[in-house]
């Protein structure tokens, strides 16, 4: 496995200020550590002194400004149960505790950059029931009341607060299989596009150019983190599949949506041209979506079952927009035909 060097540096602020660094503890540590920590600090600073702890980690982050308001924010930051663990998965730990090697290579990797070396050990923590439970239970002060799914969770949430799109491109090309990558992908993009694109189309599509471009742009965006999750999970795998098909069904039911604009659109009272347009339209999204949907290699079976109600719609709307166009060619005919004879009728009045 290739590694994305430096790739994450910029994330380190997110463990140089993570409350217990500023408490001067480890997670799992007492409470009662943390509260006289937090005394200790308040009282140097009322007197014009600043605390300083030796801690795993200081040789490579920022100094800290231990102040008075600063620690006390730190203590309410751990004063929630699920902030504990949220704030502990970013922070060395007690080396007493059977899951802290894993934490503590995690954080490793962070603060060296080497995202995608974390995340292996962040998985390996949260798919072990046993030891991802005891982990909770003990940076929780034993008050854990939260199930594993709940932890991953919490997990999941404190990563897309920090990872964008961008940064984990290069992790998902150089990574092996990594669950908490894959469930980053489809619960933070994935899920977030498709949310997009359905509300893209909650607005009045008074511009029909407006409502494809938008189609085509977040769609787009969607199918790239599709095939990103494939590279996590494999292509076979079914949580793949179960993506995959989320998605598909999407741009089934939305590409469905923009042929019956198209074919609202062209048929209220427009000229030959216009017409065509939108067959020229029908023919590219159709195109567009049957290559997009190709490209994430789901069943063959699959494709064909979600695809059938789409190709009815793409059928239907076709065959009624060449109708019209015959229609309307007919009757442009006649109309120009009759301006034609008017103009002739016209011309001998004024010579007679």
């Amino acid at each position: 496995m290739r590694t994305v060097e430096n790739h994450g540096c910029m994330k380190k602020s997110f463990v140089e200020n993570n409350p217990y660094r500023i408490l001067g503890v480890y997670t799992g540590h007492s409470l009662a550590n943390e509260i006289k920590n937090k005394n200790q600090i308040i009282a140097f600073a009322k007197v014009g002194q600043k605390v300083k702890y030796s801690l795993r980690g200081d040789d490579k982050l920022s100094q800290l400004d231990r102040t008075e308001v600063v620690a006390e924010d730190a203590f309410l930051r751990l004063s929630v149960q699920e902030d504990r663990i949220r704030h502990a998965f970013f922070w060395y730990a007690d080396r007493k505790y059977a899951w802290g090697e894993l934490v503590n290579r995690a954080v490793d990797h962070w603060i060296d950059g080497r995202i995608s070396e974390a995340l292996l050990c962040y998985d390996s923590l949260l798919s072990d029931n046993d030891l991802c439970g005891r982990f909770a239970s003990d940076v929780a002060s034993g008050m854990c009341s939260k199930s594993n799914a709940q932890i991953r969770e919490i997990f999941l949430e404190s990563l897309s607060a920090v990872l964008e799109y961008d940064d984990i491109v290069p992790f998902c090309l150089n990574c092996d299989e990594n669950g908490c990558l894959g469930e980053l992908i489809f619960n933070k993009f994935v899920r977030a596009e498709l949310d997009r694109l359905t509300d893209s189309f909650m607005k009045d599509p008074s511009n029909i150019n407006q409502l494809l471009d938008d189609f085509y742009e977040i769609s787009s965006k969607i199918v790239s983190c599709t095939r990103l999750a494939g590279r996590i999970y494999g292509l076979q795998g079914m949580e793949y599949k179960a993506v995959a098909e989320t998605v598909v069904k999407a741009l089934y039911a939305q590409g469905q949506y923009v042929l019956n604009y198209i074919a609202f659109w062209g048929t209220s009272g427009r000229c030959s041209e216009s017409i065509k347009i939108c067959i020229s339209f029908i023919k590219s999204l159709t195109k567009y979506i049957d290559k997009e949907i190709t490209s994430l290699k789901i069943d063959d079976y699959l494709y064909c079952i979600l695809g059938n109600n789409y190709d009815r719609t793409v059928a239907t709307v076709e065959n009624k927009c060449k109708n019209l166009l015959k229609k309307a060619i007919r009757q442009e005919i006649v109309g120009t035909s009759l301006w034609i004879i008017c103009l002739i009728c016209l011309t001998f009045s004024i010579v007679g």
